[in-house]
């Protein structure tokens, strides 16, 4: 039976958490304000996917009206506050400088 062996691991991870975290004097200062920016993008995310099944509901009950007076307000409200809080959230999470 083959031994599994862990890499040597020099530089970023491409996904995920560096467990060197869970060490660290600072993990909650850390891990709780990148907890709760991820909770907003994926909250966004399910409004997204509900608004675009909105759209198949209006689009399957031909209701022309209600795509153009009630769809296209939601969506325009969803992208200029919450979808650009996302697109704010991830520039911040990707460039983010780290020092402390």
């Amino acid at each position: 039976m083959k031994k599994m062996q862990m890499k040597e691991h020099s530089g970023p991870y491409p996904f995920g958490l560096d467990p060197v975290w869970s060490a660290a004097e600072n993990k909650l200062s850390y891990l709780n304000p990148l907890k709760m920016k991820l909770s907003v993008i994926i909250g966004v995310s399910q409004m997204t996917f509900g608004l675009v099944l909105s759209l198949f509901n209006h689009i399957y009950f031909k209701s022309v009206v209600d795509i153009l007076f009630v769809w296209i307000p939601e969506l325009l409200f969803l992208a200029c506050i919450f979808i650009y809080l996302c697109i704010l959230v991830n520039l911040f999470l990707i460039l983010k400088n780290n020092r402390h």
